[in-house]
């Protein structure tokens, strides 16, 4: 079993095809609501309280469990807090998603525009056949650059568990100075 820490309310677990014989179970049954899949994901949050020092024994979760194609697992745990989600005051990354490449680049003239700064980091990825994903890495960001993005973007995520799974699918086309690079186009 492999953990990864995503940041303090989302990990990520990898099972082998043999952590998961070992827990008697599969990716399919994990995704279901039964009293083995409860356990085995209890196991999985005390492995990963004394690993990693991070406890999410009394917070509610959302759990997700994908199927990898040689037998393993993949699991996104993420705590659920009970409250609004205050504003993005430290270091986010944000996964914004379209099809048209025009948009890109007008985004990133209104980002630079707005956010007065030249150094978002931030990330294009592609999946084809035609689907960009701008992911911005941002401190301090005022409400209104939230509510700016959607005029630009199909979708627009504020979760970190997002942005890591399109990380991992998609191909990175400009990484460190998309926005910068885009809004030259």
């Amino acid at each position: 079993m492999k953990i990864e820490i995503i940041n303090t309310n989302v990990i990520k677990v990898m099972l082998s095809p043999e952590d998961l014989m070992d827990f008697g179970t599969s990716a399919d049954k994990l995704d279901q609501d039964d009293e083995n899949a409860g356990k085995v994901i209890s196991d999985i949050l005390t492995a990963v309280k004394i690993r990693e020092g991070i406890d999410f024994s009394c917070r509610k979760l959302y759990i997700e469990a994908f199927d990898v194609c040689d037998g393993s697992c993949i699991l996104y745990i993420s705590a659920i807090c009970g409250k609004k989600s205050a504003p993005l005051k430290e270091k986010h990354r944000i996964l914004c998603s379209t099809k048209d490449f025009t948009s890109l680049g007008n985004a990133a003239k209104s980002l630079l525009k707005s956010a007065n700064c030249t150094d978002i980091l931030s990330d294009l990825l592609f999946e084809p056949p035609d689907r960009y994903c701008l992911i911005l890495c941002v401190q301090n960001i005022p409400e209104s650059f939230l509510y700016m993005l959607p005029e630009f973007f199909d979708s627009v995520y504020t979760d970190e568990t997002e942005c890591v799974k399109a990380m991992e699918r998609m191909r990175p086309l400009i990484t460190g100075n998309a926005v910068k690079t885009l809004s030259e186009l």
